[in-house]
């Protein structure tokens, strides 16, 4: 009985000792909470929404949903059609395709895909496809001029609020907006982009999907 006590006596310290240091680590040491959250995350609810603005001329932009048609198995559901717009479900997807009525804008042609609620490895499935479709688009038809922007509306709770901050209440906090660089996650991320957060939802635009993939596979394991 004296040994089961001792060994109790120590291996019950010791878990509370590790389960310390996990919560510690979990709860301020960002990297850490997205590396736990990659391993064990199995919510439903992963979102996000690209937006891409290209240049180039497109005498009919059906010619871009073939480009989706190619790289994906799944079957099309037509939600509207019309000379300057697109509309079609593709599985978990939705894709919009517009064409601007000014010729002289910046950017003429907007792709604005949505992924509604999925897993976290779906989602990440769905983003590499996109770059795989994006790219097809870019090659194909001489592209230079272009702009990504990824965004995620947190569900829940939003993971840059502390616990000290929500004792006074979430529906206190009156405005809540922030810029975090890139570097914050990765040394590989550090370029002059941030990442901008406010109450419900994390964005960040760039002209490189390498990096949107890379942002895009932190902020939605958060």
């Amino acid at each position: 009985m004296e040994f089961l006590q001792n060994v109790f006596g120590i291996i019950i310290p010791a878990i509370g000792y590790i389960i310390g240091i996990f919560s510690f680590f979990y709860y301020n040491k960002l990297r850490f909470f997205i590396f736990i959250n990659r391993i064990f995350k199995r919510k439903k609810d992963v979102n996000f929404n690209i937006v891409f603005d290209f240049d180039g001329q497109f005498d009919n932009i059906k010619e871009i949903k073939e480009y989706f048609k190619k790289e994906t198995s799944h079957e099309f559901k037509n939600i509207s059609s019309s000379k300057r717009k697109e509309v079609y479900q593709l599985d978990n997807l939705i894709v919009k395709i517009e064409k601007s009525e000014f010729p002289y804008e910046e950017f003429v042609n907007t792709i604005f895909i949505k992924n509604s609620n999925s897993t976290y490895k779906m989602a990440c499935k769905n983003v590499k496809t996109i770059q795989l479709i994006i790219k097809n688009i870019l090659d194909n038809n001489g592209i230079k001029n272009k702009r990504y922007c990824f965004s995620s509306n947190f569900n829940k709770s939003n993971p840059f609020i502390n616990k000290s901050i929500t004792k006074v209440g979430i529906n206190k906090i009156k405005h809540f907006y922030m810029i975090l660089s890139t570097s914050v996650f990765t040394s590989e991320l550090d370029n002059e982009e941030d990442i901008q957060i406010n109450m419900n939802q994390a964005s960040y635009v760039t002209d490189d999907f390498n990096d949107l993939r890379d942002v895009a596979n932190i902020i939605l394991a958060m």
